[in-house]
């Protein structure tokens, strides 16, 4: 085999490498923004009792949080991700619920974000968090 066909073969496999990466990652299905919250846990969630949410602002529409127990809290972007560039907004249904307005998907908050009905497959876009301190961290 020539160089020339060496060459030729790794780029090749390199190429079909790439793409099958690019197509596994799954994490630019939503627009990105920048999501740097800070929360002081006595007072700014001093209200929030375990098993309840709350919506504040951040991300790309507002951001839903959901506080599972003490110190243990999930962050979710609002956007539905049916059709995350239409920038529709899930509100809350209940405590437990957020629902989309514009394609009626519901999504189940202490199960990640996922959907239970609806046209969505994925679940809401979720933040980081940790809490060092007194305040809770909501990061990307």
């Amino acid at each position: 085999m020539t160089l020339i066909a060496k060459v030729r073969n790794i780029l090749f496999i390199s190429l079909l490498l790439t793409i099958f990466i690019s197509c596994d990652d799954d994490d630019h299905w939503m627009p990105y923004v920048k999501v740097d919250e800070r929360l002081h846990i006595h007072t700014d969630l001093a209200n929030l009792g375990i098993g309840s949410s709350m919506a504040i602002n951040g991300g790309l529409n507002g951001i839903i949080l959901y506080r599972e127990s003490n110190m243990s809290f999930k962050a979710f972007d609002r956007t539905c991700p049916y059709e995350p560039l239409h920038n529709c907004a899930v509100d809350l249904e209940d405590e437990l619920f957020a629902v989309c307005p514009c394609c009626d998907s519901r999504f189940v908050l202490p199960n990640e974000g996922m959907p239970d009905r609806g046209p969505a497959s994925r679940p809401l876009k979720q933040y980081r968090t940790y809490i060092s301190g007194e305040i809770l961290y909501i990061t990307n």
